[in-house]
């Protein structure tokens, strides 16, 4: 199967076999595991259920090269990670990161070459990253020059150049980005000539690099801006049709085409068009209706043809087929989480 240059995109239609999608869960919501995933079918062979060893799972996801599986919770040590590969799925827990996060981990992701792995979390300095490896975490990068935050960041996201290295945050402007190299964090880009209206919970680059979203509290719940080596573009017009409560969580499509908001509120998730022109005509609501709200990033998988949302009631996760538009829900996965959770697709590279 051939890899385009975006390395979530890849060519010919029909499932990939390595694909996967994660889930968090009971007994204590210290659990998580990950299921082989086939687009037109669902969910595939599960891995062994593995305990994150952080009570109350925020959040999760894959390597880039789909070899790691990342976790971030609210109970010390804050942060857990695992092998992960297509033949063996979820292996043992690697040793816990030194020094500990300094407290509640909201979010984690990777770098493009899975060489380092950052998490966004209460308490200064906000964002922690460390290298990472084939043997776990390694050595804690030095904190930013200008702090990201003075009490909390809520999402962080590596762009896919492996260039930069955003956080969404709780005091304003709400968003800060970074340059980003192998030596760790560079210099901070200048605040957005118009910040999102609100905290910030998470945020996302499209894969192209020519755009950045952030999730937030309060109206308008979703706010983007073009993104280039100079940092933050104009700010794009709202959408016509909101999301209908706080934003909780932002992905673009891998290719680069919608922007999905998971939110409070019904309908619980809302996606649209989107360029750097601007948001276009929100798409039709997903049926049957999501179960409760959502409180995490939605997912699309690695071709853009599923997306999948978590969320508070039963089933907790549900996957649809993505046309653009939301098109037929997949079957619930074989063990239904008793924990809301978080939702990550992976295609290995």
């Amino acid at each position: 199967m051939s890899m385009l240059i975006n390395p979530y995109v890849f060519g010919g239609p029909g499932f990939n076999p390595s694909t996967h999608i994660g889930s968090s869960g009971s007994p204590a919501y210290t659990y998580v595991k990950t299921y082989d995933w086939l687009t037109g079918t669902g969910f595939g062979t599960a891995s062994t259920q593995r305990n994150a060893g952080i009570d109350f799972v925020r959040d999760f996801t894959f390597g880039k090269t789909d070899n790691y599986f990342g976790v971030s919770g609210s109970e010390t040590p804050y942060a857990a990670a695992f092998p992960h590969t297509t033949a063996s799925r979820l292996g043992a827990k690697f040793a816990n990161p030194s020094p500990a996060l300094a407290g509640t981990s909201y979010d984690v992701d990777f770098n493009v070459t899975d060489t380092a792995v950052a998490f966004a979390h209460s308490s200064s300095p906000c964002v922690t990253v460390y290298a990472f490896s084939g043997s776990g975490f390694g050595t804690k990068f030095a904190n930013p020059g200008t702090a990201v935050d003075s009490t909390a960041a809520y999402g962080v996201n590596f762009g896919i150049d492996g260039s930069y290295i955003a956080a969404s945050k709780q005091n304003s402007p709400y968003v800060a980005v970074y340059n980003w190299s192998g030596s760790g964090f560079g210099s901070k880009f200048s605040n957005p000539a118009t910040y999102p209206s609100s905290r910030g919970n998470k945020v996302d680059f499209s894969r192209d690099m020519t755009m950045i979203a952030v999730a937030h509290e309060t109206f308008p719940r979703v706010t983007a801006y073009p993104w280039s080596a100079a940092g933050f573009g104009t700010k794009l017009a709202n959408p016509a049709t909101p999301p209908t409560g706080d934003g909780m969580g932002v992905s673009f499509s891998p290719d680069g085409l919608s922007l999905a908001v998971a939110h409070v509120t019904a309908p619980s998730i809302s996606v649209y068009p989107i360029s750097v022109g601007g948001f276009g005509t929100k798409y039709g609501n997903p049926s049957p209706a999501i179960s409760g709200n959502s409180q995490n990033s939605p997912a699309f998988s690695g071709q853009s043809l599923d997306i999948a949302i978590k969320h508070d009631n039963s089933p907790r996760l549900t996957v649809h087929a993505w046309n653009p538009g939301f098109g037929t829900k997949y079957a619930n996965m074989p063990t239904i989480s008793t924990y809301q959770g978080a939702a990550s697709f992976k295609t290995k590279i």
